[in-house]
Formats: C-alpha cells, sequence, structure tokens
C-alpha cells in the first residue's frame, strides 16, 4: 500500500510552487540555525532572505528539494487514505511549543510558517505511528 503511493508520487513531477514553497521553508530552517550557532547576526538574516538567495537555493539544492516536496506529498496521500487523526488540537499544542522555543531564544517567527512545520511535525509523527 504506503510504499506504491510513494513509488507513484516519486516518478511525478513536482508543481514549481511546492518547490518554491519548500525551499522558502528549508532555506529559512537553515537561516536560523546559522543565526542560533552565532554564525550570522540576526540584522543579517533579513538581508539574507530575498528572492534571490531562495533560488540560488533552489539551483544549488534541487534534488533534495524534490525529494522533501515528493515525500510530504506521499504522507499526504496516505493520510488522506488512511483518514489518520491529525486533530488541529495536535497542531495547535506543537504550534504553541514550536514558538516557546522561539520566544525563549529570542527569535523572530513567522507564525504561518512555524504553523506548517507543525502541521508537518504532527502528520509525519502520525504516519510513523501509523
Amino acid at each position: 500500500g504506503n510504499e506504491q503511493h510513494l513509488g507513484e508520487i516519486s516518478e511525478c513531477e513536482v508543481p514549481e510552487i511546492l518547490i518554491q514553497e519548500n525551499a522558502q521553508q528549508m532555506y529559512g530552517a537553515q537561516l536560523m540555525e546559522f543565526q542560533q550557532s552565532g554564525q550570522i547576526a540576526p540584522s543579517v538574516l533579513n538581508s539574507m532572505m530575498t528572492p534571490q538567495m531562495v533560488s540560488k537555493f533552489i539551483r544549488d539544492n534541487g534534488p533534495e528539494i524534490e525529494e522533501r516536496v515528493r515525500t510530504v506529498l506521499a504522507f499526504d496521500k496516505i493520510r488522506e487514505e488512511n483518514a489518520l487523526d491529525i486533530t488541529a488540537e495536535k497542531v495547535e499544542e506543537q504550534l504553541k511549543e514550536m514558538i516557546e522555543n522561539f520566544k525563549t531564544m529570542g527569535m523572530d517567527y513567522d507564525v504561518d510558517a512555524v504553523r506548517g512545520q507543525a502541521e508537518e511535525f504532527v502528520t509525519s509523527k502520525c504516519i510513523l505511528d501509523f
């Protein structure tokens, strides 16, 4: 069952918009890590989050980004078919926890981006437990 979907999805063409969105998330997360480890200053962070830099990130990491998009698509399909219990409640709990972490570290965050990460986390946890 599930392997079949992963196979089907790994064959399909990945929509450009999904590559764009995932690349932005991945690039943002990478910048956050650099900031946390003191490699870049918070002020530098915003200047590095430009469409040009994201495009360069896509060029440099294309296969990895596509792989991630395919994984997310496969998870969505498995979740749909198995009607896995991904409640808004679980996502909200995860979201609160992630936001608390950002606040503790004194970092800025984009609630929508964090919500997406929280949903992804809860979904993958649900699928792995499944």
